[in-house]
C-alpha cells in the first residue's frame, strides 16, 4: 500500500517488507491519557538542552516516547525487527536495536505526531492557538461525525492534517484583515500628522 504522505502516513521498506505508518486519531489515541499525549508530543518536537546531564536524560526519554509512537501508528505490524523495543534484563528495562538508527526513528516520530496531534496545514490568518493541555481524539472524531458525515470507522482513521483539511473544504475559513502595506502606514501617519498640527493651531 502505497503511503499517503500529504496527510502523515510513512512507508518504509526493508528486508523485502512494506510497512505503512498512519498517525490517525485512533493511534493516536493508543499513546495515552489525554495529558500524556500533548507530554509525549512536546518532549518530541521540544528542542535539545544545553547542559549535558539532561541533555542524556532528555534523549533516553525521547527516543523511548518515538518508539511509543511508531508502535502505536503501526497498528498489527510487528516492528520488532525493524525497530527494536525495550525489553526486561538483568534486573533493568533497556533497549534491543533493530536495524533502523536511533535518529531516523526519532524523525519518524516527529513528523507522525505533528501530523497526528498538530496537523501539518497552513495556520489560518490571524489565528493563535491556545495552549494545549490535553488531546481528546473523540472530540476530533464526535466532530467529524457530526459535521463531515464521516462513519465512526473512517473519522477514527483520520489524521489530524486530513482533519483539519477536510474540515476547512467544509467550511472555508472567513478571509481576515487585509495586512496593511507601508504605502497605508505613511498615509496614516501623514493624516495623524495633520490632525496634530490642527489641533495644535487651535490652542
Amino acid at each position: 500500500m502505497r503511503a499517503l504522505t500529504a496527510i502523515g502516513e510513512v512507508g518504509i521498506e526493508h528486508g523485502g517488507r512494506s510497512y505503512l505508518l498512519r498517525p490517525s486519531l485512533f493511534s493516536m489515541s493508543q499513546i495515552g491519557t489525554p495529558a500524556e499525549i500533548v507530554e509525549v508530543t512536546a518532549m518530541l518536537l521540544a528542542p535539545e538542552p544545553a547542559d549535558p546531564y539532561l541533555l542524556k536524560r532528555f534523549r533516553k526519554e525521547r527516543f523511548e516516547h518515538a518508539l511509543t509512537v511508531l508502535y502505536c501508528c503501526a497498528g498489527e505490524q510487528d516492528l520488532g525487527d525493524l525497530i527494536g523495543g525495550m525489553v526486561p534484563g538483568r534486573g533493568r528495562i533497556s533497549y534491543s536495536p533493530g536495524k533502523m538508527p536511533l535518529s531516523d526513528i526519532v524523525a519518524i516520530a516527529q513528523c507522525l505526531i505533528r501530523h497526528g496531534i498538530l496537523g501539518d496545514a497552513e495556520p489560518e490568518p490571524g489565528r493563535v492557538g491556545e495552549p494545549m493541555k490535553e488531546f481528546k481524539a473523540v472530540d476530533f472524531v464526535s466532530a467529524a461525525i457530526a459535521h463531515l458525515g464521516m462513519t465512526e470507522s473512517d473519522a477514527w482513521n483520520l489524521t489530524m492534517t486530513s482533519f483539519i483539511q477536510v474540515m476547512r473544504s467544509k467550511f472555508p475559513p472567513k478571509p481576515g484583515p487585509k495586512p496593511m502595506t507601508a504605502g497605508d502606514v505613511d498615509a496614516k501617519l501623514a493624516r495623524l500628522a495633520k490632525i496634530n498640527a490642527a489641533r495644535a493651531g487651535k490652542k
